[in-house]
């Protein structure tokens, strides 16, 4: 009889797994820490609230527009991250620039 326990046997695809696990986790970490230090938790809700009770002016609703579009180009993002384990994630290069106007919109919240 082996005292070898079969079970806890770490396969090659466990391995590669976890890692992937583990850089999904930091990529989407850093992501979700770029986004709130452009704009906070407060800030998002405010500006969610203002735009729903239509109280944007025009150049805010493009502002907000943008910041939106530019919340999606942030997510989409992460999967080229994720894939490459030797990228900089900490790098500013890796990630979309906050456009034009949003820092100002985000300002007035």
């Amino acid at each position: 009889m082996s005292n070898i326990d079969l079970s806890q046997i770490i396969t090659a695809d466990a391995k590669q797994s976890k890692r992937r696990d583990r850089r999904t986790t930091l990529v989407k970490a850093e992501c979700r820490r770029r986004i709130f230090a452009a704009a906070s938790d407060t800030a998002q809700t405010n500006i969610t609230a203002a735009s729903s009770a239509d109280l944007l002016d025009a150049q805010q609703k493009v502002a907000w527009v943008a910041a939106l579009g530019w919340v999606q180009a942030m997510r989409a993002a992460c999967l080229p991250l994720i894939e490459d384990p030797q990228a900089d994630v900490t790098h500013d290069s890796a990630w979309p620039d906050l456009p034009e106007g949003v820092a100002e919109l985000i300002e007035q919240f």
